[in-house]
């Protein structure tokens, strides 16, 4: 099932690139497959997690910009400031309790530094924060089709486990008993 939704997920998600001329769809196809996962709060933990990453990777990647437009020896900046953003990155990650957009923030953080010119990173950093947020609610919207059939398979199956359980419980206490 979920690879049938990855596959719905992903050709809407080139229909509205399609249809709305946004360009290249890569970010919105990448963070709609990252948050469709096998249940709904799996999908929006992913979604959440990658949507936050690329956020705080991107205002990163502009304080990174802004001091690069005021530093005149480039090098510095990219030896020293590069790795303090880098790290300062990864601690905020962490205290917001993000590390499943780690390794998603980083990339967008370094993606911008390297290959977005410093006129363009604000509009880039917006437009590619707005493209994960909409492939990740898509994902999210499409995952959500499924989850009447997937939560009542899932409650089935907790079920007989509980049941399981239960009998085990019955087992340990018939023992403990007969051992006084």
């Amino acid at each position: 099932m979920r690879t049938i939704k990855t596959a719905i997920i992903l050709f809407i998600c080139l229909v509205i690139c399609e249809v709305l001329h946004l360009g290249n769809p890569m970010v919105m196809c990448v963070a709609a497959v990252f948050a469709t996962r096998e249940n709904m709060q799996s999908s929006l933990n992913f979604g959440r997690a990658r949507v936050l990453g690329i956020a705080v990777g991107g205002i990163l990647a502009m304080v990174y910009v802004s001091i690069d437009l005021f530093i005149i020896n480039n090098n510095i900046v990219n030896i020293i400031i590069l790795p303090l953003l880098a790290v300062t990155y990864i601690v905020v990650s962490t205290r917001l309790k993000n590390q499943a957009g780690l390794i998603g923030g980083l990339a967008t953080f370094f993606m911008i530094i390297f290959s977005v010119p410093a006129k363009g990173a604000f509009i880039y950093t917006i437009v590619r924060v707005l493209m994960a947020a909409a492939g990740a609610t898509l994902a999210i919207v499409i995952n959500a089709i499924g989850i009447p059939r997937e939560d009542a398979e899932e409650i089935e199956d907790d079920k007989e486990q509980i049941k399981q359980l239960e009998a085990r419980i019955k087992q340990l206490e018939t023992k403990i008993s007969a051992g006084k």
